[in-house]
């Protein structure tokens, strides 16, 4: 009765039917996951209702604030190599890190070969390099969120963090340290520093070359803020574009290290309903923003940053790659839409219920979707402590 309503048979069938690893299901894996989920969400249920109630937030709260951070970073940080698709290239690279060939790949970031070099000389295992790294990117996430948490929904955050992003990050550590960098340094964005969050893209780019993709951020917020019809009109055009630029682009893959992984683009080339699913909350505010004629850097960066999201995740359609790069708009959903609710409790408490209500709703989508389809291809499944390898 409880596997059939927390959709374990579906999941596990899932995993059976796209398992390539050859490895078995784990019932323990999947309730540890469930209980991440749950002990984190439920925490920050509990301390949004306490924030109502007492006008800020206490000890208790920054207790658990801090417990949460132990207990994502615990489980990210203690994975073992097989892990996350990727985890064991990353233990494999950190163990030969001093060898005369290694980097031989010129594709990988200088940023990152002097990172992992720097730690090879102070750490002596690859299991501790993972549990820094990913303790560094649990610490900058929440970090970030603690730094907002006057002006927007902790709540909300946190559920977006846990049940959006937080499992794709076993395997994807590098992305997501970059990611949680640059979030990190969104005030920013906030506060029309451009010059200073150019710099920080720059300098992040030289972990994940992704990070560059903010750039457009900071151009099409630029040109939003002094023409919304022309900012309108270059989305538009842009979308027409992807189409034939995607034809154009699968021919001539630059770096070497994601060649293989081009090579097998599934893409079906038909755009599917999570197009627009994965971003609907983020329309639903633009259109509050706009009936409420909400004005501000807030306002501007939700539209900005959901256009280039859209923009990014429509090519993804044509090119599967690009998908990879949708993590680093993660801001969208861990601060700009939790700020709006917020706004929503402000400022029209009879639709504050409702818009939690339906948040909770979408995120449990998105998990129940992540899970259906990665818990294989992501390689997080049968979860493995370091101590079991």
């Amino acid at each position: 009765m409880i596997d059939e309503l927390l959709f374990i048979k579906t999941y596990k069938a899932a995993f059976e039917d796209s398992n390539l690893r050859s490895v078995l299901w784990d019932d323990d894996t999947i309730y540890l996951y469930l209980c991440v989920i749950s002990l984190v969400v439920i925490g920050a249920w509990i301390a949004e209702k306490l924030r109502k109630k007492n006008g800020g937030f206490s000890k208790v709260v920054k207790f658990w604030f801090i417990l949460s951070g132990v207990i994502l970073s615990s489980i990210l940080g203690l994975r073992g190599v097989n892990t996350g698709m990727d985890t064991i290239q990353y233990s494999e690279s950190f163990e030969h890190a001093l060898d005369r060939n290694a980097f031989s790949d010129s594709t990988i970031e200088p940023g990152w070969q002097l990172l992992v070099k720097l730690l090879r000389l102070i750490f002596p295992s690859s299991e501790l390099f993972i549990f820094l790294v990913s303790t560094l990117t649990v610490y900058l996430v929440l970090r970030t969120i603690w730094k907002y948490k006057s002006s927007i929904n902790v709540f909300i955050s946190l559920l977006s963090f846990v049940g959006l992003y937080y499992f794709q990050a076993m395997n994807l550590m590098r992305i997501y340290l970059a990611m949680a960098i640059l979030m990190n340094f969104f005030h920013y964005l906030l506060e029309r520093k451009y010059k200073k969050y150019l710099l920080v893209v720059l300098l992040t780019s030289m972990l994940h070359f992704s990070s560059l993709i903010m750039l457009m951020i900071v151009i099409m917020l630029w040109l939003y803020q002094r023409s919304r019809l022309i900012a309108f009109i270059t989305f538009g055009l842009t979308i027409a574009a992807v189409i034939p630029l995607s034809l154009v682009f699968e021919d001539y893959i630059t770096l070497a290290r994601y060649a293989d992984y081009a090579s097998r683009n599934e893409s079906s080339r038909q755009i599917g309903i999570m197009l627009i699913f994965d971003y609907l909350p983020c329309f639903i505010f633009i259109l509050y923003v706009f009936k409420n004629k909400i004005r501000g850097q807030w306002s501007d960066l939700l539209v900005v940053i959901t256009m280039i999201a859209f923009l990014i995740r429509f090519v993804a359609y044509f090119i599967s790659i690009a998908g990879r790069l949708n993590i680093h708009f993660a801001a969208l959903y861990i601060i700009l839409v939790p700020y709006f609710v917020n706004h929503v409790r402000l400022n029209h408490r009879k639709l504050y219920p409702i818009t939690l209500f339906l948040l909770m709703i979408f995120a449990a989508i998105r998990i129940h979707f992540y899970f259906v389809g990665y818990l294989a291809s992501d390689g997080i499944m049968p979860y493995d402590f370091v101590w079991n390898n």
